[in-house]
């Protein structure tokens, strides 16, 4: 059970509890006359003290609030962390990803995707995690149609083919970090990501992305649970790599 199911637990016993003593309370007997009421205590000038289930509730409002807002800002961190990364000059210069719309959607849809699926090593709170960082990716993608002058009757439409697109490559690339074949997910992101690009720069490109993709599932692989909850997350750097295997294949040659 998660901590917010547990504390909604804890909360609800709490009402029930206050019920029982309520009636409890009503049945007794008055024992002849009834007692005078005694005031409550007060503190802070005119206000009454609170009592000690109700300062509980407060605390727990207060604990969700503030926990809520922690959540938010790590979510819009992660998703901030993505799109930082997709937009790094080294995919468009290095590896020739086409600099074009579609070119730099599939590379935030090909972060995303390595990011939920480490996050989806943790069943229940890193699966939610990650289904906020996609919803936050379909609100910006929502965001920018509006901004771009797309009428809100064909909003839905587009956004219905950037969903199908997106789980469409989710699907081919969880499939290819799943085979044996070393080579799979090479034609994966060539057919993905390099449709556009010219046939000579595709199968250099590529090798190069699929060697990315390596490394970063490597490095996200170490990295600690707290943290990427907590809205920390490290890729590789794309240069660096594409200065690596520029180095093996000039000897190579």
């Amino acid at each position: 059970m998660s901590l917010v199911r547990l504390l909604d637990s804890k909360f609800l016993f709490e009402r029930a509890a206050d019920r029982r003593n309520f009636k409890s309370a009503a049945r007794a007997p008055t024992c002849g006359k009834r007692p005078a009421a005694v005031p409550p205590k007060r503190k802070f000038g005119n206000r009454p003290a609170l009592g000690p289930v109700v300062a509980v509730r407060v605390n727990l409002m207060i604990w969700r609030l503030f926990r809520t807002h922690s959540q938010d800002r790590s979510i819009d961190e992660l998703y901030g962390a993505i799109v930082a990364q997709a937009r790094a000059p080294a995919f468009y210069r290095d590896y020739r990803v086409p600099d074009t719309v579609a070119g730099r959607f599939d590379l935030i849809v090909l972060h995303l995707i390595l990011l939920i699926e480490r996050l989806g090593r943790d069943a229940d709170t890193g699966r939610n995690i990650g289904q906020r960082v996609f919803d936050v990716f379909c609100r910006d993608l929502d965001d920018n149609l509006r901004e771009m002058g797309v009428g809100d009757l064909a909003v839905p439409k587009r956004m219905r083919g950037f969903g199908e697109a997106f789980y469409g490559r989710q699907a081919a690339y969880l499939a290819a970090f799943a085979s044996s074949d070393a080579r799979e997910l090479e034609n994966t992101l060539r057919r993905n990501i390099f449709a556009e690009a010219n046939a000579g720069t595709t199968a250099r490109g590529a090798r190069r992305l699929a060697r990315y993709v390596h490394a970063a599932r490597r490095r996200l692989e170490d990295q600690e649970d707290g943290a990427l909850l907590c809205g920390e997350v490290s890729f590789p750097q794309p240069e660096t790599i594409a200065e690596a295997m520029d180095h093996v294949e000039s000897e190579c040659r």
